[in-house]
Formats: structure tokens, sequence, C-alpha cells
């Protein structure tokens, strides 16, 4: 099938926005956008929740995408089966509506979704993408301080996120998000990038990022964000030099580690298995699969199922679960299977074929290139997408706007 590349600006609402095009304010809305989701957790602390604060930061998205330069964002082929995704999702949402559920909370959904797919065409529309990408490692380190002391002063984390079976943990890095899991899949890109810029540009600030940011993503103590490191760690040493991968068992140096040993030998529990099939994510599985059985092909709706939204809005999904309306797991704790669930087979189908053209285009410009930067954003990719198995990476503004920006950023044609 052949996809013609086209630029926004041919397009009827590119048009008429591009009088508005001003590049550096575009730069500085994604700025404050992320600001404000990585930080919303330090505004409300201080009692800054004016305006319904959690609103904020999306719309700034939306204003950064009016400023941007439409001229500058060709739409490609991985656009192209993003936009088909969501078109997919938005015709799953009217049947949902169809079927009685609110179309508020559809609506939300897929507004919520559709924030990944603003990031990077608002990114593609700067005129110096190089600069976005330092000042978003730079608004990182508060976080990673923050983190830091939280591990060095022992600070309590929430018993949520501890568990009985790993008494040698008491502390889990979590900054201002509240969940060291979306701390740790933040820093794990932002280790990544900041890697690339450094062996790039030999910018030493960057590299003291990476370490750092490293060292907090392992006392995170998520799991999923461990994975999601290492796994784009040994896809930039396969693409850079597969002779690189022999140096990777240097990670097991972290083994010595009680409590990082502890963490990982905990999965391998008959106790662990036991506990997840009752209430946790294999029970979210099963439910998972039993609900698609039901909605294969185009699923229950956008937000419906496994979310905060199906949480708040009281979901009518949940009553068709296996377990007739008893919900052991609200959340899915597992971006692919939420994805399946609410937007079915095809939905699915359209997302995968995304990621697959995303990273098949970024292989390609760094064989083009040989640009560090573009195989740190490419390991940040493969972070996202890993610890899209063991979390809703899309649905943590935090997470998902991040990596649309990055992705925005290595689609610009500009430098």
């Amino acid at each position: 099938m052949q996809i013609k590349d086209s630029v926004l600006s041919e397009s009827f609402l590119g048009r008429l926005t591009q009088r508005v095009s001003i590049s550096v304010v575009c730069e500085c809305l994604l700025l404050l956008s992320v600001a404000l989701f990585w930080y919303e957790g330090f505004l409300r602390g201080v009692g800054i929740s004016f305006l319904g604060v959690a609103m904020i930061p999306s719309i700034l998205l939306l204003l950064a995408l009016v400023f941007a330069d439409k001229s500058k964002i060709r739409i490609l082929r991985p656009h192209i089966y993003l936009i088909i995704f969501f078109a997919v999702a938005l015709f799953s949402g009217v049947l949902a509506a169809g079927r009685g559920i609110s179309a508020v909370l559809i609506f939300s959904g897929w507004i919520l979704f559709a924030q990944f797919l603003i990031a990077i065409l608002a990114a593609q529309g700067i005129s110096k993408p190089r600069r976005l990408l330092k000042n978003l490692v730079y608004l990182s380190i508060p976080m990673i301080v923050v983190g830091a002391y939280q591990v060095i002063s022992q600070q309590a984390t929430s018993k949520l996120w501890l568990s009985a079976a790993e008494k040698g943990i008491t502390t889990r890095a979590f900054a201002f998000f509240g969940s060291p899991n979306v701390l740790g899949a933040v820093l794990a890109m932002v280790a990544l990038v900041s890697a690339g810029i450094y062996f790039s540009e030999k910018n030493n600030y960057m590299a003291i990022v990476s370490i750092f940011a490293t060292i907090v993503t392992i006392f995170t103590f998520s799991r999923s964000a461990w994975l999601g490191l290492a796994a784009g760690v040994l896809v930039i040493l396969i693409i850079k030099n597969w002779k690189l991968v022999l140096l990777s068992p240097v990670a097991l140096l972290t083994l010595f580690s009680s409590q990082v040993r502890t963490r990982i030998l905990t999965v391998f529990t008959p106790s662990y298995w036991f506990d997840s099939s009752l209430d946790g994510r294999l029970w979210s599985v099963n439910n998972g699969l039993n609900l698609l059985s039901k909605y294969p092909l185009f699923g229950t709706g956008p937000g419906t199922y496994g979310g905060q939204l199906a949480l708040n809005y009281a979901s009518p999904v949940y009553l068709q679960g296996i377990q007739n309306g008893y919900v052991a797991l609200y959340f899915t704790d597992n971006q692919w299977l939420q994805l399946i669930v609410q937007t079915g087979i095809i939905g699915i189908i359209f997302f995968i074929l995304f990621c697959v053209q995303m990273f098949y285009r970024l292989v390609s410009k760094y064989n083009g290139h040989r640009d560090m930067v573009t195989l740190g954003i490419l390991g940040g990719f493969v972070a996202f997408l890993t610890a899209g198995f063991f979390g809703n990476v899309l649905e943590f503004g935090a997470i998902s706007v991040f990596m649309g920006i990055l992705l925005g950023i290595s689609l610009n044609e500009t430098e």
C-alpha cells in the first residue's frame, strides 16, 4: 500500500492556523505542559490547584500544536497508522455510546490517548528540536534530586507500593508522582536520551544526568522500569555494535544489592503467582481476555476499562467480567491489554503497525546520520513500549506526552 507523505500546512486546519505559527511559543508551551505533568504533585502540595490543574497541561499541549510551524510537520506512514488507530478508537466509542455508556467517559478516554499524537505533531513543528530536547532533560533534574533524597533519607513510601514479601524494601523513590513505577518509566527514558546527547556532543552535564537518572531508576524498585531500561540499552548496543552486547552482563553487578535481588526473586515465588492470579496482573489478563471475547473487533470503547477514568465513571463494562461485577483489580497495569480491550483486535493492529513503523524510521535515521541522539530516543521508545507491558503508559501524561515529544523531535527535519 502506497502512502504519500503530506505536509500539515496543506490541510484546511493547517492553513487556518499557520498564520499564528510561532516556533518559540510552541517550544515554551511544550516545556510548560511537561513541567505541569511532571510536577503536578508538587503544585498540589503547595496549594496550587486552580482551574482544575489536571486539565491545564492538556490545554497547553493543544495550544502548542496551534503555534507549531505546520509547514515543518510532515504526515508520514507512522502518523497514518496512529491516526487510523484513533479513528478506530472513536468508532469503538460510538458503538459503546450506543450500548448506553457515558459519552463523557468515552470522549475523555479518547482525548487521553490523543495527547500522544498531539505531542508528536507539535514537536515536529519547532525550529530548535535539539534545544527542546536538552531543556526537557534539564527539566527532569528536580525529580531526580528529590528521588535521590527520598532514598538517602529513607522517606516512607505508601504501603500500596510495598510488599510484605519484600521486607528489606521500605523506601521506593517516587518524587512527586506518588507512583514509583511512573517515576521509573520517565527516568529510564531520560537516562537513555541524555546518554545519547552526551555521546553525540560530549556534553558532561548530560552524562551526569544520565548516571543519576539511572541510579534513581534502580531505587524506584520498579521492575517494569528496570526491564524497560535494560531493553532500551540492549537495543542500542545491538544497533550500535552487536559486539558491545558482550558487555551487558556488567548490569548484573546490581544483584549485589540484597534489595534488588529480593525485588527480582519475589517474582519467582509460588505465593507471588498465587496472589497475582487472585487479584493481580494474571487476574487482570484473564478478565481482559474474557471481555475481549465479547467485543473482539472494536472493543469496549476508549476509557471504559482498566484505568482511572473507568473507575471514576463506574464503567458498566466491569459488570461483564469473569466474576460478574466483582473487580479484584480495576487497573490493567498493562497498556497493551488495556488497548486491546478498549479498541479490539483492529485497534491494536494499527497501534502495533505504528510502533513497528516508528521503530523502523528511527533505525533508518540513525543508519543514515549516525547520530547518537536518535539512538538514545530509540532506546527511550523501546523502554516506553516495554514498560507498557506492566503499566498504562499512555494514560499518564507524564510518560506519554514526554515520549510523544521525543518521537516528534526525532521526526523533525530541521536539524
